[in-house]
C-alpha cells in the first residue's frame, strides 16, 4: 500500500492514524502490517492486510491553534488569524497535558 506514517485512513469505520507501514511476503503471498493509533481512544492495533487491498487516505489539515483552557470536559483552542474559537471533547481526558505542554512551545 502507499501509506506513510502519519497517514490517516478510516479502517472499519473508525479514523486511525498510520504508526508503521511494512510490507512482508511468506509462501508467495505479500502482504502489508500496519501499526494504527486510533484518533479517538488513543489505542494500538496491528492490522495485516493483503497488499492489493485499498485504504482511502482522510484529508486532514493541520492547524497550529493556541490553547485556551480545559473545562474536564471540553478543551478550548483559538486560531491564531482569525481568532475563532474550536472546542473539542475527544481528547481532553487522555491527553490535555501533552496539549497544554505543546502549546506552551507555540508561545
Amino acid at each position: 500500500s502507499n501509506l506513510r506514517k502519519g497517514d490517516v485512513i478510516d479502517w472499519k469505520g473508525k479514523k486511525h492514524t498510520v504508526i508503521k507501514n511494512s510490507q512482508n511476503i511468506t509462501n508467495r503471498k505479500a502482504f502489508a502490517v500496519l501499526e494504527l493509533r486510533d484518533v479517538q481512544a488513543g489505542t494500538k492495533k496491528n492490522e495485516k492486510l493483503r497488499v492489493e487491498e485499498k485504504l482511502e487516505k482522510i484529508w486532514v489539515e493541520s492547524i497550529k491553534m493556541s490553547f485556551l483552557y480545559d473545562d474536564g470536559k471540553t478543551a478550548a483552542f483559538q486560531h491564531p488569524e482569525t481568532f475563532e474559537m474550536v472546542h473539542s471533547d475527544s481528547v481532553c481526558n487522555q491527553r490535555s497535558t501533552t496539549m497544554k505542554d505543546e502549546a506552551q512551545d507555540l508561545r
